[in-house]
């Protein structure tokens, strides 16, 4: 692969198809180009023309004399193959091809784009596009790009895979101030991906911050370790397509774990900031590029208005970041500089008549809190406020200290002044407190993340017991795995299962019984019967002789009526007061871990189990392999975990059983990566142990 830094920096630029009328895209780009002060050569392609905007006009690029970098081509779409193999027997470098109708147009468009592959691979040339928007690098003030506005330099670098995105996101831009390296349309991604950029971005000390919208992943596993290796901030725009696809998975953990569950667990497990609109990316670009990174998550309040401080404690609430409590040490000295009836807890209330300098005061006081991470100060527009004043105050305090200080100005007409202000300065302020708090969730997730993505464990993809017979049967398999090879891999890791037998006759039930003892459980065996609840195929708590012969003639009977094996599956009963569920679902084919592969992985899912687990969706994610620290997150996550861990006086369970259950099931499924799902559902925790009760695995290629 080429330097793309350096592809993205040609010396000069051919534009094929350069026309005379101002609303074609050629003449668009070629205008860009020089209201982007472009210090490189431009030569114009068109066999109509001889000359245009006292340049002269070539006939072919191959008629150039001199060598060219790169070549712009806005020309109607049957045409373009023709003109891409001329710039590869003149040696382009890097072809941005702006003319749409390929793979998004259909079959026949699709078809034209892969010979446009077989082009650019043949000649070595690098293609961006099709169907883009162009290029902005502000550092080579190069803008060949047909948007309506030019990027400010700056050090955030962007890509898109919707031209409308980015001239929106650049419009936003220029009324901030806020300033772009690279603006990369990525188009059909024919060539040039998310990913080779990422990782050139990731590698360039100039790129502060790297920004995205995607649709979809051209691999989303490769992504996930690019982005990883990142000490710096990635934030995502995603739509949500994942690779994976459930239809055809009758479980629980097939109905839970959507596309969109599966995309943003591996995102954000990558240290990705996911943000879900425009305005949240937008606002998170500018905390990234302007702010301090919180070292925690503690937050104050300092407001002179008590209603906006109640709103900004509940969307602290939401996001689950935390209030600090202040020490009396902090209270005392703001008691001392603020009204007897200001209020000095947080949040510190410094009332509406408050002036510049009260906020200076109650400010620098507050910064010297250890309990605080996070200030967000609140100005509203009182009569007395001196807005402009109070802002360069904040400023400058936040210059010298280490925590991270966020202003959020309350209005609009009173408030922009201030606001030019703060950007005049590169301070990250705010109109609106849900954006603030958006984008401070995103600061405290990458402290995370970055701590521990550095720590992500290689695959272990070693060779299981059973794998040439899962090879076998994931070529040619829909349904379950049998019951008892799937019960065989599950102990091969060390899976806890409850004790169990098949039987065929009564006394086959006694035996087990005696040998166990009541109560025991009886089901419909998963062969017969995947879904035993909904057909009354099983029956829990048997403690006596007689109602183990009455649960055994019934299920019996059942079996006969669906013309099933005449087999049960007895089992231990395992005394638990609540039903966990846990599984597995791929995204990708069985060779996603391989060089060949793409997808996300396996998603593993843990969370609220039994039969209504669908009905509650209390689940967390993380995608394989993970961390110990990612997975013991995850389990905090739900609100099962609450529950678990003693909630009002309950019974205090040893998560690390439920911890190394999910490990073990990380394992099985890098030894098996032909499984496509698995599906644990109930999952059920005793004091000593966690038990699988019922396990269903599926396999497929």
């Amino acid at each position: 692969m080429s330097d793309l830094n350096k592809v993205f920096s040609p010396k000069n630029i051919a534009i094929i198809g350069i026309s005379s009328s101002p609303h074609k895209l050629s003449t668009v780009i070629y205008n860009n180009l020089i209201n982007s002060e472009f210090k490189g050569s431009i030569y114009f392609v068109n066999p109509k023309y001889k000359n245009l905007f006292g340049k002269k006009v070539y006939k072919s690029i191959l008629d150039i004399p001199e060598k060219i970098d790169a070549v712009v081509i806005a020309i109607p779409t049957d045409y373009v193959k023709d003109v891409l193999i001329e710039a590869g027997e003149k040696k382009v470098s890097l072809a941005i091809i702006i003319t749409a109708g390929f793979r998004e147009s259909g079959q026949d468009g699709l078809k034209r784009e892969l010979e446009l592959k077989e082009i650019a691979q043949k000649y070595g040339i690098r293609i961006l596009g099709p169907n883009c928007l162009g290029i902005t690098s502000t550092h080579n003030k190069m803008n060949a790009s047909f948007s309506a506005v030019n990027a400010i330099s700056g050090k955030i670098a962007f890509f898109s895979q919707s031209g409308a995105i980015n001239t929106a996101l650049l419009d936003m831009a220029q009324s901030r101030n806020l300033g772009f390296k690279y603006f990369v349309s990525l188009g059909n991604k024919i060539d040039i991906n998310e990913n080779e950029i990422l990782n050139a971005w990731i590698n360039d000390p100039e790129v502060s911050v790297i920004g995205g919208y995607l649709e979809d992943f051209y691999d989303g596993n490769d992504f996930v370790k690019i982005a990883s290796k990142a000490n710096k901030p990635i934030v995502i725009l995603n739509t949500g397509k994942g690779e994976a696809s459930q239809k055809a998975i009758h479980s629980h953990t097939g109905s839970l774990a959507t596309n969109n569950v599966i995309t943003s667990t591996a995102l954000t497990q990558a240290g990705v900031n996911l943000v879900d609109s425009i305005e949240e990316l937008f606002a998170t670009l500018l905390f990234f590029e302007r702010s301090k990174i919180p070292k925690g998550s503690k937050t104050a309040i300092l407001t002179n208005a008590g209603g906006p401080a109640v709103m900004l404690l509940d969307l602290l609430s939401n996001e689950n970041i935390v209030t600090a409590k202040l020490e009396s040490e902090i209270e005392k000295e703001l008691q001392k500089i603020l009204p007897s009836n200001a209020s000095v807890h947080n949040p510190i209330d410094i009332l509406g008549d408050a002036d510049a300098s009260r906020y200076a005061q109650a400010l620098n006081i507050l910064e010297k809190s250890k309990k605080v991470d996070i200030i967000f100060v609140l100005i509203s527009p009182q009569y007395v406020t001196q807005i402009e004043e109070t802002v360069k105050i904040i400023s400058e305090i936040s210059f010298k200290s280490k925590k991270c200080i966020v202003p959020i100005l309350l209005g609009d007409k009173y408030m922009d002044d201030a606001l030019e202000r703060l950007d005049d300065r590169k301070i990250a302020g705010y109109k609106f407190a849900s954006l603030a708090v958006k984008a401070i969730k995103h600061g405290i997730n990458f402290n995370f993340y970055n701590k521990n993505s550095y720590k992500i464990p290689k695959l272990n993809l070693k060779i299981g017991k059973y794998k040439n017979i899962l090879s076998k049967i994931a070529t040619v398999q829909t349904e379950p795995l049998p019951e008892m090879l799937s019960k065989s891999i599950a102990r091969e890791f060390g899976l806890t299962l409850p004790q169990e037998e098949i039987i065929h006759t009564f006394d086959e039930a006694i035996d087990f019984v005696n040998k166990l003892g009541f109560p025991v459980v009886l089901k419909v065996t998963t062969e017969s019967l995947p879904h035993k609840t909904e057909y009354k195929a099983i029956y829990l708590d048997i403690n006596s002789k007689e109602a183990l012969k009455h649960s055994f003639n019934k299920l019996m009977s059942l079996c006969q009526k669906y013309g099933k094996s005449e087999e049960l599956l007895i089992q231990e009963f395992v005394n638990s007061k609540i039903e966990l569920m846990s599984g597995a679902i791929r995204d990708g084919d069985s060779n996603v871990y391989t060089n060949f592969g793409h997808g996300f992985g396996h998603l593993i899912l843990f969370g609220h189990g039994g039969i209504y687990a669908e009905v509650f969706k209390d689940t967390s994610s993380f995608i394989v392999p993970a961390t110990k620290e990612i997975i013991e997150k995850s389990i905090k996550s739900t609100d099962v975990y609450k529950i678990l861990n003693g909630y009002r006086g309950g019974i205090k369970y040893d998560l690390n059983l439920i911890l190394e259950t999910l490990q073990k099931l990380q394992k099985i499924v890098q030894t098996y990566p032909e499984i496509e799902s698995i599906d644990i559902n109930p999952m059920m925790l005793t004091p000593d142990k966690c038990y699988c009760v019922d396990l269903k695995i599926f396999v497929k290629k």
